[in-house]
């Protein structure tokens, strides 16, 4: 088992699942369906920055005793990095070890201070891969959002590419899903931000937790770690995060939904390598149209 699968933990176990989940996707993304590869896609490569980026509080004094506690080095550690601040001209004067064993909760509050003012400032130019947190599940965490629903016109406009797309369905009880110990999981909307303290980084609901904004996506993920040893050739996103793809088994799908303004000739080979290759002639197609009356989308079974 990978050394972050490992350490990352969830309080709760995970709710019922819905029988199907969703993918919405672009019309160049039927190579899903020819390939059966999906993304594996780290949380800063997603499109909302505030992706798995909880706001972290500093400790109390009891939670520094407790930890002070659990472990009697750390002191020692407090003084190694005040004496680098010194170094570095952010401390006024060095500090003694007798001085921070004295009073080993003002030494830690004091180090986390000039770190977190640190890290305030690389965070002005809102790039992550400056948070040492962040980066750390960048590289090693990947994630597939699917959706609960199949008929969001807000998903279809935006990541069916204007309805141009389609919509792929997944057996959300399939073994594929219990590769991962988190298996799959709903995401939390809320409207506060999440906190945590640094002993909470490997709590997995920072991954799970989004802007209430964002709560017409329905969303469930599919968590599970990254390898570091990629191909030299791996290629990368616009954001510069490596794609590294995760293979599918041919019996996680269940269906495709055409979008309404998906070309005839893309639904059409789509229809053929569905049924011209066995172990993918199960899946069921449908067509997406316009309700004339509603703002609604309309899902039918597809008629050649």
């Amino acid at each position: 088992m990978a050394l972050i699968d490992r350490l990352l933990y969830v309080h709760t176990d995970p709710p019922p699942r819905p029988g199907i989940v969703y993918k919405y996707c672009p019309p160049e993304r039927t190579d899903i369906l020819k390939n059966l590869k999906l993304r594996l896609t780290q949380p800063g490569a997603f499109n909302d920055p505030f992706e798995g980026y909880p706001y972290t509080r500093p400790y109390t004094d009891e939670e520094f005793s407790e930890l002070i506690a659990r472990n009697k080095q750390l002191p020692e550690l407090y003084h190694i990095g005040l004496q680098r601040l010194h170094r570095d001209g952010l401390l006024e004067r060095e500090l003694l070890l007798a001085e921070v064993l004295q009073d080993p909760i003002a030494a830690g509050k004091l180090l986390w201070e000039h770190l977190d003012l640190a890290l305030e400032r690389e965070l002005r130019g809102v790039d992550r891969r400056h948070v040492r947190h962040l980066q750390l599940f960048d590289l090693m965490l990947g994630i597939v959002p699917l959706s609960e629903t199949n008929d969001n016109i807000l998903m279809w406009g935006l990541y069916a590419v204007s309805h141009t797309g389609l919509v792929l369905g997944f057996d959300a009880g399939h073994e594929f899903f219990a590769s991962s110990k988190f298996g799959l999981r709903p995401v939390e909307y809320t409207d506060q931000r999440p906190t945590m303290t640094r002993q909470d980084i490997w709590d997995i609901r920072f991954h799970l937790t989004k802007a209430t904004i964002w709560s017409h996506e329905k969303e469930w993920r599919f968590i599970t770690p990254l390898s570091l040893t990629l191909p030299a050739n791996t290629p990368q996103d616009s954001l510069g995060y490596p794609i590294i793809l995760t293979d599918l088994p041919a019996s996680l799908f269940r269906s495709v939904i055409f979008g309404a303004r998906m070309a005839a000739d893309a639904r059409r080979s789509v229809a053929e390598m569905l049924s011209s290759t066995p172990a993918l002639s199960h899946i069921e197609l449908f067509q997406a149209s316009l309700d004339p009356r509603c703002f609604r989308v309309n899902i039918e079974p597809w008629k050649a």
